[in-house]
């Protein structure tokens, strides 16, 4: 539920002057990309009645929206943060990094901390948000056509059953359902407002969304039932297209 304080007509308007007075006063949630902004953001700005607004990012955060990667609605809170720069700045520098909780006491901060400050700022532990960027580095082995063993070893993991079992929760598809040739292709797209998935065959987008969205799994295994099968992996023209609209 929103945290309604001031008129929502109001605060829309506010959001489409990008009036600097609510910067940090006021947030909106937009319910067709799951991501909050600051009302300055300078993204395309949204539907009235694809927004929803809060008094504070955790308001936000408890709706389910994620931080936009344009505005950063999280930066100046999260960044003050030492453990947060830090671990984060490590992070960047080392995305293939394994890393345990003795590395995060070696880095000088508490574990137990740690995953409270992550959680609070980022909806999820700071060993779950590098555990992710590992998973990615297999996806694209396996996009570039590198057998499940190779993406495995890409992505850090060290058995076969626990980077298969990532997988399917991230994806709702087992590295093994994805196949070579295939009608349908996925690939990752970055975007200023967060990592997607994309999927199409010559001609069209069949599924755009965000890599971190609940719904994804759900969606891509409707998508191969629909198909009976045929998703591989792959770019094709639509999601090249995509890819470019998107920068």
């Amino acid at each position: 539920m929103s945290e309604q304080m001031y008129d929502r007509d109001f605060l829309y308007d506010a959001l489409i002057r990008r009036d600097p007075a609510w910067d940090g006063r006021a947030f909106v949630g937009v319910t067709t990309t799951g991501v909050f902004c600051r009302l300055t953001c300078p993204a395309r700005k949204p539907k009235k009645e694809n927004c929803q607004f809060f008094t504070s990012v955790s308001g936000c955060l408890d709706a389910g929206f994620r931080p936009c990667r344009r505005c950063h609605p999280l930066a100046p809170e999260a960044e003050a943060n030492a453990a947060v720069k830090t671990l984060m700045d490590q992070l960047n520098a080392e995305p293939g990094k394994r890393w345990r909780e003795t590395d995060i006491s070696a880095a000088g901060f508490d574990p137990s901390a740690v995953r409270k400050i992550f959680k609070r700022h980022f909806g999820c532990t700071f060993l779950e948000l590098a555990r992710r960027t590992r998973l990615r580095a297999g996806l694209e082995t396996l996009s570039n056509g590198e057998p499940v063993i190779e993406a495995q070893l890409e992505a850090g993991f060290e058995s076969a059953s626990s980077f298969r079992m990532a997988f399917s929760k991230l994806l709702g598809l087992r590295p093994s359902d994805f196949t070579a040739p295939a009608l349908l292709q996925a690939d990752w797209i970055d975007t200023p407002i967060g990592s997607m998935v994309c999927v199409s065959d010559d001609r069209f987008v069949h599924l755009l969304e965000f890599s971190e969205r609940k719904a994804l799994p759900r969606e891509l295994k409707k998508l191969y039932t629909q198909s009976k099968g045929q998703i591989g992996f792959g770019r094709p023209a639509p999601t090249k297209q995509a890819a470019e609209q998107l920068e």
